[in-house]
């Protein structure tokens, strides 16, 4: 038992040390932001549900996760085997692009005049 005890320490010390030492921004570019929050807000109208209009916005943002992690392990210019097996089995960072701001407005007043809601 005791034995097990210091197995289930280690392995916690170890992903926690994975968890801290992961940084989601390693892969960007200088002036590059990672997407972390999209907010859809009805102001008006307390009873319109916003997630029957969250698949019109063009950028799905950021979860932190293990998989994030394993695709900024890669390296940014490094293109050997390993590079390409982690790039493979993790997860790009979604990063903020202003141009797809217009267009998900653009999206979202359409499929709102499209419920109904005209003028929105």
């Amino acid at each position: 038992m005791i034995i097990m005890r210091k197995w289930a320490h280690i392995l916690i010390a170890l992903v926690a040390l994975v968890a801290v030492s992961c940084s989601t921004t390693r892969s960007l570019a200088p002036g590059q932001y990672r997407l972390r929050k999209v907010k859809v807000k009805a102001v008006n109208d307390k009873k319109f549900k916003t997630g029957q209009v969250e698949s019109y916005v063009k950028q799905k943002p950021n979860s932190w996760s293990l998989l994030m992690c394993v695709y900024n392990w890669s390296g940014q210019e490094e293109n050997g085997p390993v590079d390409k097996f982690l790039r493979k089995i993790g997860k790009a960072p979604t990063v903020y692009n202003p141009d797809l701001v217009n267009s998900t407005v653009d999206n979202l007043e359409r499929r709102l005049e499209y419920l109904g809601y005209y003028g929105s």
